[in-house]
């Protein structure tokens, strides 16, 4: 089981879970025949991702390309992959400290207590019923 996390920046993953990424990948990397790594077995993976971005918008700028090639390989490599995106996060308990007009303070905080928690609890399934396959 492989579960990773990782906040997005810039439409990508954090620059410390893509050096980690690309170390879990290499090693199963096979030179010889890129579509056969060298992890011989299967196992339950996924990729959750917390970001700004409001979930009806990641097509349209490229994140959800981004997140599916990162599925994609996890699949190919490990042979099973599950993604879950949390959006429009809250990114600081004050926004009036910040150049953040366009987001509206109010609405981030009501989405952090009403769907942040069912994100939370989603992720936390998906980890448990990771755990329990076999």
């Amino acid at each position: 089981m492989i579960g990773l996390r990782t906040v997005v920046y810039f439409g990508d993953v954090t620059a410390m879970m893509r050096a980690f990424w690309e170390r879990l990948i290499f090693q199963y990397l096979s030179y010889d025949d890129y579509s056969k790594p060298l992890f011989d077995r299967k196992i339950k993976t996924a990729m959750i991702y917390t970001m700004n971005a409001p979930e009806s918008i990641l097509a349209q700028i490229g994140y959800e390309k981004t997140m599916q090639a990162y599925e994609r390989m996890l699949q190919a490599y490990f042979g099973n992959s599950t993604g879950l995106r949390s959006t429009e996060t809250l990114q600081v308990a004050d926004y009036s400290k910040y150049h953040m007009a366009s987001f509206n303070e109010a609405d981030r905080k009501r989405r952090r207590a009403e769907v942040f928690p069912k994100d939370c609890e989603i992720a936390y399934a998906l980890g448990k019923s990771m755990a329990a396959a076999k």
